[in-house]
């Protein structure tokens, strides 16, 4: 019997006939929303899932951001399908987009302790100095999360091939109906976004953990600093800082002595591993004895296992890195132009000023930005003439002899001008950067030895590990080199050593040991040290944005304004970055609003405008106005 046009056009389902068409359309939408949720998994799991450990994405899958990053992919995806006319373009535009930025956030994740923000994005000539070790990264789900893109592309392209490029979706009305929509489907994506601006999400480094990757990276590129100052009188800002100003009797003479930074990679606590490595000698050895002979304590900086130009930024600057909601390159954005840092402030009183770092002077763009933060002089790797290096860097003993060297060249030519010395290390810099350089053959061993108390910690991490913590050592014996030459000095001279954050593996060593505390990820050791009587009372532990100000306040020297601020925030919120918060009271919090304003509103004129608020100009008196 000849089969009827109704048995031709549809399926029986029990009692029921159903069109084909109508089936076709049903299994269309699930197998879009299926594959819109391998985009998800590409996304967010794959940065997360660790062999067999996806609790942290499942349990992720359960709250409302995963439908806000599902609805966000499902809009771009409809987006593309609006632009292209083809669902399956869109598909596979979206699925490797997704699938790479997945890699990327793994890669970022794990040594950064940080999702990829819009910041991330002008860093590329920094990201391609890295040298990746993909075997770190590789995990199964990858896998799993390839295969899933695979098969939903392949049956979506077998439903749908035969709607490719139609030419009804290329008529003048579908053309206009898919304009139309694709504004809807924008403005709907701005919106969005633009509406929970508001919220602050990238002034907390942990919120990526509950958004998750989709929408905190596009919430950040619509992270707006406040516009509130943006229309208001300069003149205005000047009196909240004049609000904070207080009246001071400086009770010592000034001292301008010769003053010598040094940022240390990756300079931490190693008696925080306590309990997770046993060692053989400890490393912070020589340090705590040199801790113990000076003003001492901890910073709280804003960035955790990479982002160096951040805790130099906060030192250079005052002001904290949490105000700039994700901005990474400080020097290339910020510093474009000439603008006022502590460098400046110093240059202005008299001191010559110089900048050292034995890596790459293009490198977070610091060639172009020290010189206009005020820096005389910037010495790179190709300008150094010690060349010794530990472990393929130029070693911190090369980077002593170097500053000593320059110090030295620099008094010679002008015995009365008092120098500012400011040099960030390269030494202890775990992950691999390309670096070729003709240097003498590497002398240095791990004489410190390493026993862990988890057996699965992989090889390439205690690898890593051993040689940081013989690194760190290194490190100490190299600034009891430098404090040893200048003890004796017949000129008075300051030196402040500090760490710009924890090595990217201590969470893993912390993880593996059960209740660990992991707040001390998060701060590194400071000292300040002079060759004369240094008997002023500790400063305690407190912001990385406020340690010039406290070398302000420790010399005596003018006051300006940004000292006034970080004095009055030092004061009643010693520690507030991304990770953790302490605040004396309550009812500061407006004035704590002022400043944010104050600091957005000169985030958003340095690139713009001919000149900044001169928070760090030398004042012509000290301010009179007492704090309201």
């Amino acid at each position: 019997m000849k089969p009827t046009t109704q048995e031709t056009t549809s399926y029986r389902f029990f009692k029921y006939r159903i069109s084909k068409k109508l089936l076709h359309t049903i299994l269309l939408i699930i197998l879009i929303l299926y594959a819109n949720f391998v985009f998800v998994c590409n996304a967010e799991g794959i940065p997360l899932v660790d062999g067999n450990s996806g609790q942290d994405f499942w349990q992720w899958i359960g709250t409302p951001y995963f439908l806000l990053s599902y609805g966000t992919l499902f809009l771009i995806w409809g987006f593309l399908y609006f632009l292209f006319g083809n669902l399956f373009a869109g598909f596979c535009i979206l699925e490797i987009v997704t699938f790479i930025l997945g890699i990327a956030n793994r890669i970022t994740f794990l040594s950064r302790q940080q999702y990829i923000s819009a910041a991330d994005f002008q860093l590329l000539d920094e990201a391609g100095d890295v040298q990746i070790n993909f075997a770190s990264i590789y995990a199964p789900f990858q896998i799993i999360a390839l295969i899933m893109g695979v098969s939903a592309g392949a049956a979506l392209f077998f439903m749908n091939h035969k709607h490719f490029f139609h030419k009804r979706h290329f008529t003048p009305r579908a053309l206009l109906a898919r304009l139309a929509f694709m504004l809807i489907l924008g403005a709907a994506y701005v919106s969005i976004f633009r509406i929970r601006s508001s919220q602050g999400w990238l002034q907390s480094a942990n919120a990526f953990t509950k958004t998750g990757t989709v929408v905190w990276l596009n919430q950040s590129f619509f992270q707006q600093s406040s516009k509130k100052a943006a229309s208001g009188a300069i003149k205005e800002l000047y009196n909240h800082y004049n609000k904070l100003a207080t009246t001071e009797l400086l009770d010592r003479a000034e001292r301008k002595p010769n003053i010598i930074i040094i940022m240390s990679e990756a300079f931490w606590d190693a008696g925080n591993l306590e309990g997770v490595l046993k060692l053989s000698s400890d490393p912070m050895e020589i340090y705590n004895r040199l801790a113990a002979e000076s003003i001492s304590g901890y910073t709280a900086v804003n960035t955790y296992g990479g982002g160096t130009n951040t805790t130099e930024f906060e030192f250079l600057t005052g002001l904290s890195a949490m105000s700039f909601n994700g901005l990474s390159d400080f020097y290339g954005v910020l510093y474009a132009k000439e603008q006022d840092s502590f460098a400046s402030y110093l240059r202005e009183l008299g001191y010559y000023t110089m900048a050292l770092h034995p890596y790459n002077g293009s490198f977070w763009c610091r060639e172009s930005g020290y010189p206009n933060m005020g820096f005389n002089a910037f010495y790179d790797r190709m300008d150094f003439e010690n060349r010794e290096k530990y472990h393929g860097y130029l070693s911190d003993h090369a980077l002593t002899q170097e500053i000593i060297q320059r110090f030295t060249e620099q008094k010679q030519k002008d015995k009365e001008k008092p120098v500012f010395s400011f040099s960030v290390s390269i030494q202890n810099h775990v992950y691999d950067l390309k670096y070729a350089v003709e240097t003498p053959e590497d002398k240095y061993r791990n004489n410190i030895s390493v026993e862990y108390a988890d057996d699965g910690i992989d090889k390439d991490t205690m690898l890593d590990v051993e040689e940081y913590i013989n690194g760190v050592a290194e490190t100490a014996a190299a600034l009891e080199e430098l404090i040893t030459y200048f003890k004796n000095y017949e000129e008075d001279t300051m030196i402040v050593f500090f760490g710009d954050h924890a090595p990217s593996f201590a969470t893993t060593l912390y993880n593996s040991v059960e209740g660990k505390e992991n707040s001390s990820l998060y701060r590194t050791p400071y000292l300040i040290w002079t060759n004369y009587d240094n008997d002023y009372p500790s400063y305690g532990d407190m912001n990385m944005s406020y340690l010039s100000s406290v070398l302000i306040d420790y010399l005596g020297l003018p006051k300006p304004r940004q000292y006034y601020v970080n004095s009055y925030l030092r004061e009643h919120y010693p520690i507030n970055t991304r990770y953790e918060s302490s605040f004396s009271s309550k009812r500061y919090m407006n004035d704590m609003q002022n400043i944010m304003t104050i600091a957005n509103y000169i985030h958003n004129s340095f690139p713009s405008e001919s000149h900044a608020l001169p928070f760090w100009q030398v004042p012509s008196q000290e301010p009179t106005q007492q704090a309201g």
